[in-house]
């Protein structure tokens, strides 16, 4: 299940950004 965890953690950095991004009021964050 490779693809699935890869697909996985690119879903949850993707939420991370996007916290990251209402969090700082416009500002993004390199989040890696």
């Amino acid at each position: 299940m490779v693809g699935y965890h890869h697909a996985f953690v690119l879903f949850l950095k993707d939420l991370c950004l996007t916290f990251a991004f209402h969090r700082t009021e416009g500002v993004i964050w390199p989040v890696y």
